[in-house]
């Protein structure tokens, strides 16, 4: 399992709870909630996002599906983590929500699924802004990543030749 400095924690947490707050306040104009004070937008915000965090972290710790979660004996339980997981960011924000927000049980889920779908989009575009720089670099540099990987091709990945299998008649 990889270890990360504390440095590097701390900056992926910032990320995160500043893609939190924007997706947040983005998802509470969308779903028409009524205004909110800063502080309890800051609580709503932050609760929920803890919340998930932390339940979503514990129950991938305790599984031990973290360590090596696309291995073959994992595989079954990574997706149905993947599974859950997707139901969970929905459905646990949107529960906290309807308590801390002024808004019905409805409006809150609502909120929940525009957090969600924005989440998505803003980690999208950070994964391919990030894509586009190391290309850059790569370009720049005239460094050749294929001379790096591993022998064996991809397709020998179990997942890989099980998606290849699928997509491709």
């Amino acid at each position: 399992m990889p270890t990360f400095s504390l440095p590097s924690l701390l900056g992926l947490l910032a990320i995160v709870v500043l893609v939190e707050l924007a997706t947040f306040w983005a998802a509470v104009s969308l779903a028409e909630v009524p205004p909110l004070g800063w502080g309890q937008f800051f609580l709503t915000a932050i609760v929920a996002s803890t919340a998930w965090m932390l339940l979503f972290a514990g129950l991938s710790w305790a599984s031990g599906v973290a360590a090596a979660p696309l291995a073959p004996e994992n595989q079954a339980t990574a997706l149905g983590f993947l599974t859950a997981g997707l139901a969970g960011l929905w459905l646990v924000p949107g529960l906290l929500y309807v308590p801390l927000l002024p808004a019905s049980l409805r409006r809150s889920l609502l909120v929940s699924v525009y957090q969600l779908l924005l989440r998505g989009f803003v980690y999208a575009i950070l994964v391919a802004a990030v894509m586009l720089i190391l290309a850059g670099l790569q370009i720049y540099f005239g460094i050749d990543v294929r001379a790096d990987l591993p022998n064996g091709s991809w397709s020998e990945m179990p997942m890989v030749a099980l998606l290849s299998n699928w997509l491709v008649p």
